[in-house]
């Protein structure tokens, strides 16, 4: 305690607090691109349509993942235009046309290019949907569907479709652990349990790729305490973020992404900056649960860019969110013991302070890219 009654911690963070936003300043440039650039899935998607005897594929990818593949920013300002992406088709659909297997009864289907356009999300985010159209064969009881360019995007990129058939419509999945798929045509479609599975995993890999949802977890729980403390917190926030994730996955609540994923960051902020004036917060579960809220949006819209059907809605939903408490019980697991151990011994303030002022300054950059498009890099 300092002559003036306040703490150590609570006369000099304002003073860590400023250091650490210069500091997020002048991290180098490769330090603060890899920082910013953490929450991005790296995912493209994929819409299979069977209606009479033709099969439409519809690919969906996002700009930045083909310029990194096949360089289409010719002129080097960063942006791709129309004059860009359509020098670079040829090529682009070539490559789609080999990486991209389809099968009825194992017999392959000739992809024939169509079209291609440029979308764009509710974050800005551009993407180029290529159209491939084939034969679907005579009597054909199973469709079979490979995706073989996960060596040239990366082991982490993922592809997320659904395939329409007439009367079904079914989700599917595409890693790098799990390229190929097939699906029967004849009455009763796939069984569940291997779509549902599917999402489960989908989960799992969400929670461990979003680094923003892990450092907000740990910030929630880096002040340590009672066990049951840490169970409140984690609870608390489950409760919410699945309330919210329903919401917004039957379209009940909708909300710009932009906001959503600002807010999540804010949250990040928020948690780093309380833990450094008052490491032993209360109630804290309260905050997991409000903050939790946003969360389930950024965790929805994961499943919205599926465009999963009413039908079978629920039973995916649910699948994911137990695939995201499963990720989520693991991060848990792994770094409470390490708190718990930690608060036992004289060095707990100081991993209290240099663990928020890590998270401190994740927030800070993905809020500054998310909210105000800044290029972190440049700064």
């Amino acid at each position: 305690m300092s002559p003036n009654g306040k703490t150590f911690h609570q006369k000099y963070a304002p003073c860590i607090i400023g250091t650490l936003l210069l500091f997020v300043f002048i991290l180098p440039k490769t330090t603060l691109t890899w920082a910013a650039s953490m929450h991005q899935s790296y995912t493209s998607y994929m819409t299979a349509n069977i209606r009479n005897d033709s099969l439409h594929v519809a690919l969906k990818y996002d700009i930045t993942d083909l310029e990194r593949v096949f360089k289409l920013d010719s002129d080097g300002n960063t942006a791709v235009d129309q004059a860009e992406m359509e020098a670079g088709m040829p090529l682009i659909f070539d490559f789609l046309t080999e990486q991209i297997t389809i099968r009825f009864d194992y017999l392959a289907a000739r992809m024939r290019p169509g079209k291609s356009e440029i979308v764009e999300d509710d974050l800005g985010n551009e993407f180029i949907v290529f159209h491939f159209i084939a034969k679907v064969a005579d009597n054909a009881g199973t469709i079979g569907i490979r995706v073989n360019h996960f060596q040239v995007f990366g082991e982490f990129f993922k592809t997320l479709g659904v395939l329409q058939t007439p009367g079904a419509s079914e989700q599917m999945i595409f890693t790098d652990a799990t390229p190929a798929a097939q699906f029967s045509l004849r009455q009763g479609g796939t069984p569940v349990f291997k779509q549902l599975y599917a999402f489960v995993l989908l989960g799992i890999e969400h929670i461990f790729i979003g680094v923003d949802h892990i450092m907000f977890l740990i910030g929630l729980l880096l002040p340590g305490g009672r066990f049951m403390n840490a169970i409140k917190i984690v609870t608390a926030f489950t409760v919410s973020h699945s309330i919210t994730l329903l919401l917004a996955a039957f379209q009940l609540v909708q909300i710009p992404g932009w906001i959503i994923e600002s807010g999540i960051a804010l949250s990040i902020i928020y948690i780093a900056i309380e833990n450094i004036y008052q490491q032993k917060a209360t109630n804290r579960w309260l905050s997991a649960g409000a903050f939790g809220l946003i969360h389930g949006f950024g965790f929805a819209n994961v499943l919205g860019a599926l465009g999963i059907p009413a039908h079978s809605t629920t039973a995916s939903l649910f699948s994911f969110n137990v695939g995201v408490e499963i990720g989520q019980i693991a991060i848990v697991a792994l770094i409470l013991p390490v708190i718990t151990l930690m608060a036992k011994t004289q060095y707990m303030k100081h991993f209290v302070w240099a663990g928020s002022a890590i998270i401190f300054i994740f927030g800070a950059t993905w809020f500054l890219d998310r909210a105000f498009d800044i290029p972190i890099a440049l700064l």
